[in-house]
């Protein structure tokens, strides 16, 4: 019973772990969640796309696919929005600076990665602070094994006491060096 009880805690902090690491990662990284691959922009006629417009891109959820980052979205109007990102990177915003622009269009929600500010900072340091709540009690539910002093001659009787103290003698013998 104390065995089975035992299994089921150590199960349930295992399962505890797994679930805040792929909630790190959703946060980390949005798209992971969706199994979606990023999708690689084309260089315009104009140069190569720039560092900003990758960035702002990655940082967006798209308003028109539901569910999936702007990089993946598949519609036109996604595909028009990504452009507009493009355009704004080639007239010198930055990458913040577009993904703020496109935020006040569409709300907050549309962020992928939360701000380190405010409320953001509940979305940044809650997995962190679950994780270390979790080993916690994971540290006072599983019992700690105590080494106890165990007298020999209480466990068994007179008779297997000699028996065992022959044969620890002939073993010796037999691993003695023959110098």
């Amino acid at each position: 019973m104390k065995a089975a009880r035992l299994d089921t805690r150590v199960l349930a902090a295992l399962v505890l772990a797994v679930a805040l690491v792929a909630v790190t990662v959703v946060v980390a990284k949005p798209s992971a969640l969706h199994g979606a691959t990023t999708m690689q922009l084309q260089p315009a006629q104009e140069g190569l796309v720039p560092e900003a417009a990758e960035r702002a891109i990655g940082g967006l959820w798209s308003p028109y696919c539901p569910g999936q980052m702007l990089e993946v979205c598949t519609s036109g109007a996604g595909a028009a929005m990504r452009d507009s990102i493009m355009t704004q990177a080639r007239a010198g915003m930055s990458s913040e600076e577009i993904v703020d622009y496109w935020v006040a269009q569409f709300g907050e929600e549309y962020r992928a990665l939360p701000e380190m500010r405010g409320a953001g900072n509940f979305a940044w340091f809650t997995p962190a602070a679950v994780l270390l709540l979790g080993l916690l009690i994971a540290g006072r539910l599983i019992p700690r094994r105590e080494s106890v002093p165990v007298d020999v001659g209480a466990v068994i009787g007179a008779e297997d006491r000699a028996r065992l103290e022959t044969a620890m003698a002939e073993l010796d013998r037999q691993e003695a060096p023959d110098f």
